[in-house]
C-alpha cells in the first residue's frame, strides 16, 4: 500500500475565469499525461476544425465574441456521453482543469440548439467559456459535469458508500471484513479520514482516485470477493484489478436500494449502463 501523508493543501478554484492564454497553457501541460488538446480561440487559426461548413458561417465568430474557446480532444466523447469516465484519470486531469479554472464546458444540446448544429459538427470538440459570461447570449447553458461541486460530489458518494461498508462489517457483497483486528480498523480509519479530507480541499481527482481504488481493492480482498472479478485476475496488471474490481463493488452497490441511495450523484451524471462498461 501507498504511505500516503495525510497533509493535504487546501486547493481555491479560480473565483473568475483565468486568461485565455492561462487556460492554453494548463491544457497544454496536459501532454505529459499524454493528452493532446488543440485549443482554438479564433477560427482563423492555422489547422481550425471549426473551419467546418457548419461551423464557419455563423457560430465561431459569435461564440468567440462572447469570448469562447473551442477545445479537441479525444477525450470529449466520454465527456458528452458520460461513458467511460468515472475511473479514468485522464478524464479527471482534463476536468480538473476545466472545472478548476473558472471556465465552464456548453452543454452540447444549449451549443446545437443556439447555432443549428448537428452532431457531425461537433464531433470531438467541447466549447468552453468563461464562467460569468454562460448566460449572456443564445441561451447557452453550462455542463453540469464541468462544475467542481459535480465532480467531487461523485468522489464524496463513493466515499460515502466505503463508510456504509466499514458501518456493516462487510465490504460490498462480500464477507465480513473482521474488523476485531487492530491493524485493519486503523487503516480504514486513516484512509477513510484523507479521503475525506482529500475531497474537503479539493485535491487534484486522479489522487483522489488512486486513494479510492487501493483502499476499495483492500476491501474487496479483504472480504473475499476477489473470485468475482474474473478468472485471470491474479494475471491482470494492478490498474485494471484495481478498475474491475470497483466497477463490481458500483455495479452491485446499484442493485440495491440500501446502497445505491449513497450514489445520487453518480446516479445523476454517469447512468448504470455507462458505468458498466468504464
Amino acid at each position: 500500500m501507498v504511505a500516503w501523508n495525510s497533509t493535504v493543501n487546501i486547493r481555491v478554484r479560480a473565483k473568475e475565469p483565468i486568461s485565455v492564454d492561462k487556460l492554453l497553457s494548463r491544457l497544454k501541460l496536459l501532454l505529459i499525461h499524454d493528452i493532446v488538446v488543440d485549443v482554438y480561440s479564433s477560427a482563423d487559426q492555422p489547422g481550425c476544425q471549426c473551419r467546418r461548413p457548419g461551423l464557419t458561417s455563423y457560430c465561431v465568430p459569435r461564440f468567440f465574441d462572447l469570448g469562447g474557446v473551442l477545445i479537441s480532444c479525444s477525450l470529449s466523447n466520454k465527456w458528452h456521453t458520460r461513458r467511460r469516465f468515472l475511473l479514468d484519470s485522464s478524464f479527471w486531469r482534463l476536468w480538473d482543469v476545466i472545472a478548476m479554472s473558472g471556465w465552464v464546458a456548453v452543454s452540447m444540446l444549449s451549443f446545437q440548439s443556439a447555432y443549428n448544429l448537428n452532431d457531425v459538427d461537433c464531433d470531438g470538440l467541447i466549447p468552453l467559456l468563461p464562467m460569468l459570461n454562460t448566460s449572456t447570449e443564445c441561451a447557452l447553458a453550462g455542463d453540469e459535469l464541468s462544475f467542481y461541486t459535480v465532480g467531487y460530489g461523485m468522489f464524496r458518494d463513493i466515499l460515502d458508500l466505503f463508510k456504509h461498508f466499514i458501518s456493516t462489517g462487510r465490504w460490498g457483497f462480500g464477507t465480513d471484513i473482521g474488523l476485531t483486528n487492530g491493524t485493519s480498523a486503523s487503516f480504514l480509519d486513516y484512509h477513510i479520514r484523507l479521503l475525506d479530507l482529500m475531497i474537503s480541499r479539493l485535491a487534484q481527482p486522479v489522487d483522489i482516485l488512486h486513494v479510492i481504488l487501493e483502499l476499495n481493492l483492500w476491501g474487496v480482498c479483504k472480504s473475499s470477493s476477489i473470485n468475482y472479478i474474473g478468472p485471470h485476475v491474479a494475471d491482470d496488471p494492478l490498474d485494471i484489478s484495481q478498475c474491475n474490481a470497483m466497477m463490481l463493488v458500483l455495479r452491485a452497490s446499484f442493485s440495491f436500494s440500501v446502497t445505491s441511495r449513497y450514489c445520487v450523484n453518480i446516479t445523476k451524471h454517469c447512468t448504470f449502463d455507462n458505468l458498466s462498461e468504464n
